[in-house]
């Protein structure tokens, strides 16, 4: 039974089964954004997003909210659970950073 539905349908099942692998791998790749080309900071003994929010609000294009929220979902924390010598990754890309130091 099984081998006449194979034998009958076995380029359908075949073309079925890569179809769904292409869309993980695609949904996979497209879930998380590149964060390696966004800027690390490390936190400092009485840090919040809030204040690293404004060390930085020159080179990034969003509300304080935003940007508040985006480091929280990249960086899978809640506001109040930073910690001193916590490496984060902030919305802000590394070429915008390197721009503003050359400018300095």
């Amino acid at each position: 039974m099984v081998e006449k539905i194979w034998r009958k349908h076995s380029y359908s099942i075949i073309l079925i089964i890569l179809s769904f692998m292409t869309c993980f791998v695609i949904a996979l790749k497209s879930g998380h954004e590149d964060t390696q080309k966004y800027i690390k900071v490390t936190v400092s003994q009485g840090d919040s997003l809030w204040e690293i929010s404004n060390q930085y609000e020159n080179l990034y294009n969003m509300p304080k909210e935003e940007f508040m929220s985006w480091v929280e979902k990249h960086n899978d924390i809640s506001r109040n659970q930073i910690q001193t010598g916590q490496e984060l990754v902030i919305p802000v890309l590394m070429e915008r950073q390197n721009t503003m130091l050359a400018a300095d």
